[in-house]
């Protein structure tokens, strides 16, 4: 296995994934986290091809580090203060001048969605992942991470058309 291949191709998509809940350096040591449970599991023969693609393999750690970090942040209370952690960790002023307007936002708008619906979003974003592999992520059957995924493009569509997060 090539693991500069790896983390030049992989890291930069668990990268987006993190960014959707996290700033900027919290997702990059999230990223390396990942990549680090990564290479473990490769190495200790855990990764088998034939279950699915390694993109998925590498998203569904990314998953459950993210979990595992959303729960040190806030402790138990995970929905409740979801929304209220997310804008704690929405990026400066200084990040927002540096990125594009429309990812801007677009992340902002992300802030109002489900947490599983940022998940599901997170992990289509590169189109690496086919719906199946997100519902084996995930451990939802396929035809609710749909649902998921129809009610986050319908909230992100009106959100954006109502302008929110816009830097104008």
């Amino acid at each position: 296995m090539n693991w500069n291949e790896v983390v030049r191709t992989v890291g930069p998509k668990l990268h987006r994934f993190f960014r959707l809940r996290f700033a900027a350096a919290d997702a990059a040591d999230l990223v390396q986290e990942t990549l680090i449970r990564l290479v473990r599991k490769v190495e200790s023969g855990a990764y088998d091809p034939r279950q699915g693609s390694f993109a998925a393999y590498a998203f569904g750690i990314a998953y459950y580090v993210q979990k595992e970090a959303l729960k040190a942040r806030r402790g138990d209370n995970a929905d409740v203060e979801a929304l209220a952690d997310a804008a704690d960790s929405a990026p400066s002023p200084e990040e927002y001048a540096a990125a594009s307007a429309e990812t801007a936002r677009l992340r902002q708008a992300t802030l109002a969605l489900s947490e599983i619906e940022r998940a599901v979003v997170g992990l289509l974003l590169d189109r690496d992942l086919s719906l199946g592999e997100i519902a084996a992520i995930l451990d939802l059957p396929c035809g609710t991470v749909k649902s998921h995924v129809h009610r986050a493009k319908d909230k992100l569509r009106q959100a954006l058309a109502r302008g929110q997060g816009a830097l104008s």
